[in-house]
């Protein structure tokens, strides 16, 4: 959505204001990467400079659409980025294509919001400012590539006194800007927005209410408690009060991160539960790039066809050894009682001493043929191959 005067939600409100200029060279801009994941962006054409305006549409397009289309997988700075490095890339066509517009620039600071937690990152280059609003205090927490904040570092030196400070020509001059161009200066970070905060994104023309020490800013938030529209609106009111001559535009997106949202925001639905992208996944071992886990492989129950055909030869085997224990410690016959016969020759007795001797069989060694023999592996389970592993975005 581009340039809206205001918004359809509580939790969120933009406007802008022209100010004492000829024509907006800022632009707001907003999307729904997903059911759960916001972009805010506002751009502000550098002033001054031919075709600002023209520079700061050029950018944020290129740069929501960067997002739009490759925010899956990616981790949001490292998608903020190089959707900058696109809208930068972006310039510099337009700039090769139009020579006249040589020059033209703009600031950009951009914020990836995800509704649930809060969790955000950004990515900030030039003056624009983004604060955090929570508890009645406002906090400006990306850096300012100003002239003016190095003045500033002068002044706490000690070198430069603050009033030379307020007076130097050069005060309002931004030291990093997207100009199709190496950008000096780039400021991403990441943090988490407590519930019922506000994230205030402004392009400078806002810094009219209070140079120092944006007092101003957080009395008129605070003095409008939750009506977000009514914020915005009070903001763009209380610079016109000032009636600053040569008034820069203004812009202001607010956005409040509130228990009703965190809880009710849409979550997308999976098969499975495990590969939800909030959840810290462990690599599978066939796809480690995958995410995705793959089931352990599934143990043998140990009624198995293998368990029982091994205890069957043993059973086999312990048989065979009894028959053969019994079969060397079998008591002798015992012998009947003979009548008195006549003495026999010596050579008769000894063949009859002989015969009457009974040999046992020597005991099979052989293998039992009931014994089933045992397989030459254990059997293993099929192992997918790393192609059946669907994997599923990061977020």
């Amino acid at each position: 959505m581009l340039n809206p005067s205001s918004s359809e939600t509580p939790n969120f409100s933009q406007r802008q204001s022209v100010g004492a200029r000829d024509e907006q060279q800022d632009v707001v801009w907003n999307q729904n990467v997903s059911d759960t994941l916001r972009l805010y962006v506002l751009a502000d054409g550098m002033g001054g400079h031919r075709n600002g305006s023209l520079a700061s549409q050029t950018a944020a397009q290129a740069f929501a659409a960067h997002i739009d289309s490759h925010i899956s997988g990616t981790h949001p700075e490292s998608a903020l980025k190089a959707a900058l490095y696109q809208a930068n890339n972006a310039l510099a066509r337009v700039i090769k294509a139009r020579p006249d517009t040589e020059g033209m620039g703009t600031t950009l600071v951009a914020v990836l919001l995800h509704l649930p937690d809060g969790a955000y990152s950004f990515v900030s280059v030039g003056d624009s400012p983004l604060y955090v609003f929570e508890n009645g205090r406002l906090r400006r927490i990306n850096e300012n590539h100003a002239f003016a904040a190095d003045l500033e570092k002068l002044v706490s030196a000690g070198q430069m006194s603050r009033e030379e400070a307020a007076q130097h020509p050069a005060r309002h001059a931004i030291t990093s800007a997207v100009m199709g161009k190496d950008i000096p200066r780039i400021d991403v970070r990441s943090g988490v927005l407590p519930p019922d905060a506000l994230l205030l994104l402004a392009s400078d023309g806002l810094q009219t209410l209070d140079d120092a020490s944006d007092g101003d800013i957080a009395a008129l938030l605070a003095q409008q408690g939750r009506d977000l529209d009514g914020c915005t609106q009070a903001l763009l009111d209380a610079v016109a009060a000032r009636g600053r001559e040569g008034q820069d535009n203004t812009s202001v997106i607010l956005v409040r991160r509130s228990e009703y949202e965190a809880h009710t925001a849409p979550v997308r639905k999976v098969a499975n539960p495990t590969t939800l992208n909030s959840q810290r996944r462990r690599p599978s071992v066939l796809n480690p790039d995958s995410g995705l886990m793959l089931p352990p492989p599934k143990q043998e129950p140990k009624s198995s066809v293998f368990g029982v055909a091994l205890l069957a030869g043993m059973a086999v085997a312990g048989i065979a050894g009894l028959l053969v224990l019994a079969l060397y410690f079998r008591p002798p016959p015992q012998q009947q009682p003979e009548q008195a016969k006549p003495a026999a020759s010596a050579p008769a007795a000894a063949a009859s001493s002989a015969a009457s001797v009974s040999v046992l069989p020597a005991p099979d060694t052989s293998p039992a043929a009931s014994r089933p023999a045992a397989p030459a592996s254990v059997p293993t389970v099929p192992v997918l191959p790393a192609s059946a592993a669907s994997s599923e975005p990061a977020l």
